[in-house]
């Protein structure tokens, strides 16, 4: 991750609007009743909203770099607004992983959420208007749409995407780098049926509408064998791919992991009218770096194919979910401020835990762990006269139901 280390910094004074980046507020850690001399600025540039994030080493000097949680997947607005930021605020710089290169366009990449919305039909009143993007066709030019989970290097899915240009291609990568990666290649190639985003399958899953993907591709996903539940493929899942699959849409998973692929079948075993075909060694037209190398090894390869039949239970889909707070219970910014810990609240199938609190002019900013056990996600809330997400959770179930539990515990009831 970009980042540069400096001896000193100047006045941190907030909101400033410069060359394009916006610094529109600081917070620093309060931790045990104390300042830590640790801060997070509210930063913005172009389309993405970010914190960078100010850690003070314990011989006084700082290191000022991105906050993991809040990344943008265009990595270059990030090397922008640190550039920005040492240019003006740092003293004396010690070391500097920072570069200035132009900010890359990304116009095949969109962010979960508003991916989710295109897919829909929730944006623009009718569908997608690709012309107002891309300066290509309308969503309901493609006849269908097909899905790949962590496309890697996006060789399989570029290589389709260009053999059908009337199939709409949706690239899932948890991978930064890979989306941009991947949208670069598009690009050249100049594809007009791809869109890229970097989230959590696990996450995005439940934002997609019912009967939207014909086929969903996952091709030789990290098994985690050692620790399974980190697997993106697990039971909730299954049903999330029976719900957006539609009928007779299939599923295809593809895998030189034996132990991992036993249990992936056995996951789908437990569906009713379960519809499978099991392939081994199957010869597919495109074929990765790495499975060429595993094919140099005489590693096997299997292959599943699920059929997705409707008459099966289909869970409903996450929608209408209200993630608002309302105002804080009286005393609420002076209990956190001096009683603050990073208490874990479990229950059967979500969680709240508590991370760090900043406190800043604005108000306070609380960071939040929350929702599904296997796939949380951090959240950062700020509180003032108002309690509001500054990055709202995805529209997942346990996400709603962590954040229930969260306005029982900070708002006036």
């Amino acid at each position: 991750m970009p980042n540069f280390v400096c001896k000193k910094l100047s006045k941190l004074e907030f909101p400033a609007s410069i060359n394009g980046c916006e610094f529109r507020s600081s917070f620093e850690e309060l931790r045990d009743g104390k300042y830590t001399g640790n801060f997070l600025v509210l930063t913005a540039f172009e389309n993405s909203i970010f914190f960078i994030s100010i850690s003070k080493k314990a011989n006084g000097e700082y290191v000022v770099k991105g906050d993991k949680n809040t990344k943008p997947t265009n990595t270059s607005h990030l090397h922008m607004a640190l550039n920005t930021f040492k240019q003006n605020y740092a003293l004396d710089i010690i070391s500097d992983t920072t570069s200035n290169k132009t900010p890359a366009k990304m116009p095949l990449v969109l962010e979960p959420e508003r991916l989710a919305n295109v897919l829909n039909g929730n944006e623009n009143g009718h569908g997608f208007d690709f012309t107002t993007l891309f300066g290509i066709w309308n969503l309901e030019y493609f006849k269908e749409i097909r899905l790949e989970i962590g496309f890697g290097s996006a060789s399989h899915l570029l290589y389709r995407a260009k053999e059908m240009p009337n199939v709409l291609f949706v690239g899932v990568e948890i991978y930064r780098p890979g989306v941009a990666k991947a949208s670069k290649i598009a690009n050249e190639m100049g594809l007009k049926n791809v869109l890229f985003t970097n989230a959590d399958i696990r996450q995005l899953s439940e934002m997609f509408k019912n009967d939207l993907f014909s086929l969903v591709y996952m091709h030789f996903p990290v098994p985690w064998n050692e620790s399974k539940g980190r697997r993106a493929l697990n039971e909730n899942f299954v049903q999330e791919l029976n719900r957006i699959l539609i009928q007779n849409g299939e599923f295809e998973l593809r895998s030189d992991d034996k132990e991992f692929f036993k249990d992936a079948v056995e996951l789908f075993m437990q569906l009713p009218n379960a519809n499978l075909r099991i392939i081994k060694d199957r010869q597919l037209e495109i074929v990765s770096k790495y499975e060429a190398r595993w094919r140099e090894q005489d590693k096997d390869i299997y292959d599943m194919i699920y059929i997705c039949d409707k008459n099966t239970d289909l869970l409903q889909k996450c929608q209408n979910f209200d993630f608002s707070f309302g105002s804080p219970k009286e005393g609420l910014e002076d209990e956190l401020k001096s009683n603050f810990n990073t208490a874990t609240l479990k229950f059967d199938d979500f969680f709240v835990h508590f991370l760090s609190l900043h406190v800043g002019p604005t108000g306070l900013l609380l960071k939040v762990s929350m929702g599904d056990f296997c796939a949380p996600c951090n959240v950062y809330l700020l509180i003032n006269k108002h309690i509001n997400y500054i990055f709202a959770p995805p529209a997942t179930k346990a996400n709603a139901k962590a954040h229930e539990k969260l306005k029982e515990i900070l708002c006036k009831q």
